[in-house]
């Protein structure tokens, strides 16, 4: 499972996204028209931290992976080795699911250089399918609109706004994030796909 590091650097995933807290405050509460991704957005609890992640589903050599992605300093080495337990509220906070960080039982990867740790969705922790996200496999140019659903205070909310700068595998942006926003997935604005 290795090559999964690889597969994530270079794959449909697009590039992960360093979040910067912004000072703008353009959160807004939910939209209609965002219903469809809500539910696969989680608002996490681990120890005495939240943040926000969601799930999505990858594939590698035609094989579905089932995942739960968020920020490393969300979800960091030391809580991983520590195979402390986290606690993910999704399908708008109505349904929730303790995840032990167990490596012996799912795949968990960390990639502290991007700030983002990966954790496998097994069959033991029954949730349905329909609630994985897809990747956004395309090229994102500079100027476009996102949008970001996310769980800032522990608060379902929104924010939207244009790329302004695109670093590598870092992108600037212009929508508003706040504490507890950290893992929070990025759409391009008309998809329902993570970038």
């Amino acid at each position: 499972r290795d090559s999964l590091t690889s597969y994530l650097l270079n794959s449909q995933i697009g590039h992960p996204v360093n979040q910067v807290i912004t000072g703008n405050n353009n959160l807004k509460e939910v939209d209609v028209n965002l219903y469809s991704v809500i539910p696969s957005v989680c608002k996490i609890r681990v120890l005495n931290n939240s943040g926000t992640g969601f799930l999505i589903k990858l594939y590698k050599n035609s094989k579905e992976l089932f995942c739960f992605l968020t920020n490393e300093h969300v979800i960091t080495k030391d809580v991983i080795e520590s195979h402390q337990a986290i606690f993910i509220f999704y399908n708008f906070e109505k349904d929730y699911r303790m995840i032990k960080l167990n490596p012996s039982e799912r795949f968990i990867k960390y990639f502290k250089e991007m700030d983002v740790t990966l954790i496998e969705i097994i069959k033991a922790d029954k949730i349905d399918e329909k609630y994985f996200l897809l990747p956004y496999g395309s090229n994102i140019s500079k100027n476009e609109e996102i949008y970001i659903i996310q769980f800032p205070e522990g608060k379902l909310s929104y924010s939207s706004g244009p790329i302004t700068e695109i670093n590598n595998y870092n992108l600037t942006h212009k929508a508003s994030t706040k504490p507890g926003s950290s893992g929070s997935p990025i759409f391009l604005k008309g998809t329902t796909k993570v970038i």
